[in-house]
């Protein structure tokens, strides 16, 4: 099928389909069906995923991701996050674009696409998750025509080398002035730990960026009112795990909102949590989760997850658990070897050259 047909065949069919890339891997065909006669339409679903790509595609992929990539051009917190990944992962693939470059996208040929497809995508790369009113027999009737017709190993498909975070205990400012009223945005990033470590220290690690995310968000936004948002995270790669986070505030406060994170994660450094921020922070994670398995999609999203993590079949079931047995003490020790902000990177975008002394 051309493009045209493909799209009419997935509207006949009641069938969508999401496809993104992260720094690993591809998300591909997450496929759902709706309609009180789905059974009857998942063999025609099955055809549809094996549309063949054409020239046109590529050219009209390219244009879209070219316009894209016109539009982050004015997006701070794009421009901060390319430059993190450059200079926190020089020499590594992860320092690359994912959304390429111009003189990279104009460079690739529908057969690279082709190529590249052929030699990553097989059977022994491949997991699958599904969720809703589905079973194995009607899984494999579903994909198995798809997945027979790769190759079982993917021949240049290779390992993601491990690479630690360069660059730590300085700062980079990114210029840009905007059209519109004038923000900068800044990042810190440091190294972490894995998410498939053991169970109890994955979980404080899972936990104690929800607990420092709110102490910047209370000291920093609701009290200094010094940034629209501030956000911190667990940064999860194959080769990397680095904690990462961000603020947006205005270019003429930059230099103070940054240096108001660093004070406020030194001082959860130096002195701890407290007992509430503890117990509150560990409501929020065991609520939240169960708020998270909303529908099929995001139930098998999760399967998907605890696959890729190796968190084993049970993790769902042992979860409260784990996270049941982080004390706070154990928050104050990770905190005591991840938040020295001499081994940050802070990359600030605007026109403030703000975060100049944030790392000092």
């Amino acid at each position: 099928m051309d493009a045209l047909a493909f799209k009419r065949a997935l509207a006949d069919q009641a069938i969508t389909i999401d496809a993104s890339v992260s720094a690993d891997r591809a998300h591909h065909s997450r496929a759902r069906t709706q309609g009180r006669r789905e059974a009857r339409r998942r063999p025609a679903g099955a055809d549809a995923v094996a549309a063949a790509l054409d020239d046109a595609d590529v050219a009209r992929t390219r244009t879209r991701m070219l316009t894209g990539l016109t539009e982050l051009e004015e997006d701070p917190e794009y421009l901060a996050g390319r430059a993190f990944d450059a200079a926190s992962f020089a020499g590594h693939p992860y320092a690359s674009a994912p959304d390429g470059t111009p003189r990279s996208l104009a460079a690739i040929a529908p057969q690279d696409v082709r190529d590249f497809l052929h030699g990553h995508l097989a059977r022994g790369n491949v997991l699958i998750a599904a969720a809703g009113d589905v079973d194995e027999d009607t899984l494999d009737d579903v994909l198995g025509k798809t997945l027979d017709a790769l190759p079982q190993d993917a021949k240049d498909a290779a390992p993601v080398a491990q690479v630690q975070l360069q660059g730590a205990g300085t700062a980079l400012s990114v210029a840009k002035t905007y059209r519109r009223a004038s923000s900068s945005s800044a990042r810190r990033r440091r190294r972490a730990a894995t998410r498939n470590s053991t169970p109890p220290t994955c979980s404080t690690r899972y936990w104690a960026p929800t607990r420092w995310l709110s102490r910047l968000g209370q000291v920093v936004r609701k009290e200094k009112g010094l940034v629209y948002n501030v956000t911190t995270e667990l940064d999860m790669r194959s080769g990397a795990s680095l904690l990462r986070g961000s603020l947006a505030t205005r270019s003429e406060t930059a230099a103070l909102a940054t240096q108001a994170v660093t004070d406020t994660l030194a001082a959860v450094r130096d002195k701890g949590v407290t007992a509430e921020e503890c117990s509150e922070a560990r409501t929020y994670v065991l609520g939240a989760f169960p708020r998270e398995l909303d529908g099929s999609q995001s139930v098998a999203g999760t399967l998907l997850m605890m696959r890729i993590w190796h968190l084993g079949p049970d993790y769902i079931a042992k979860r409260q658990g784990y996270f049941d047995a982080v004390r706070c003490e154990d928050i104050d020790a990770l905190a005591a070897q991840l938040l020295d902000p001499k081994k940050f990177l802070f990359v600030t975008v605007g026109r403030s050259a703000a975060a100049q002394g944030a790392a000092k």
